[in-house]
């Protein structure tokens, strides 16, 4: 673990809230390139961009209190280093900034819908990168294991469940940004992306180690349970579309 980066001019660095900023700002970056690509206009995605940048914030901070918190949810919903610090869980905000991109797209009719195929390698390296400032962080980490590959953390070797991760969302980044590059990209491959994370985080949760996500009395985690809902549900959609 490293959970301080680097010192800059007196000042400590930390390693998940710098990888956060990183991804960000990365996710941001290749959005506009790939815009630049296709020749596809920016008109409203800044303000689109900010909103999926504040719900998901908030969405991954209330499913954190409902799944994670226990009996301190009053505790730390009343703390302002609550919400500004560490503490999320990747679904909550992923389900509530989908449904802030349904209403800016959809209702308000701010952004086209059909551009959101272009986004998917932003979210996925972002998303990656992430997971690189939990394993320096120390945080979302593995279960024990003797394997070469494993880390030292939290005194014991574990599976590098970060890595995984990491390696499988900077996968399918390569590979959607690939399709949009070759003009493979279709307008259902937002679909492939959840068929996608959702079979990887449902595998990787088999290997983490951390409680602190929410686990049930069969050992199966509050992620988990939403990864095989969305992959059910997507699937279906995905098989719907394609026979369509």
């Amino acid at each position: 673990m490293r959970p301080i980066l680097f010192e800059l001019f007196g000042s400590q660095v930390f390693s998940y809230p710098f990888f956060m900023g990183f991804s960000w700002g990365l996710g941001y970056q290749l959005s506009l390139y790939i815009f630049d690509k296709k020749k596809i206009s920016t008109k409203g995605f800044g303000s689109l961009f900010l909103g999926i940048f504040i719900f998901s914030w908030i969405g991954s901070k209330l499913l954190y209190l409902l799944s994670s918190a226990a009996s301190k949810v009053d505790e730390y919903a009343g703390a302002s280093e609550f919400w500004l610090g560490g503490g999320f869980v990747f679904y909550g905000g992923f389900l509530m900034a989908t449904a802030f991109v349904l209403i800016y797209t959809l209702w308000l009719k701010k952004w086209d819908l059909n551009k959101f195929q272009y986004l998917l390698p932003s979210i996925a390296f972002s998303h990656g990168l992430g997971r690189v400032g939990c394993l320096l962080a120390g945080c979302c980490f593995g279960s024990q294991c003797d394997l070469p590959i494993a880390v030292f953390q939290h005194g014991e070797l574990r599976h590098p469940v970060q890595i995984y991760e990491a390696i499988g969302l900077f996968t399918m980044g390569g590979f959607f940004l690939w399709k949009i590059l070759k003009n493979k990209s279709k307008g259902d491959d937002y679909l492939l992306y959840i068929i996608f994370y959702s079979a990887l985080r449902l595998s990787t949760e088999f290997f983490r180690g951390d409680l602190i996500r929410g686990v049930d009395e069969v050992g199966i985690s509050t992620s988990q349970w939403i990864a095989v809902g969305l992959l059910i549900i997507s699937i279906g959609f995905f098989i719907k579309k394609r026979l369509r």
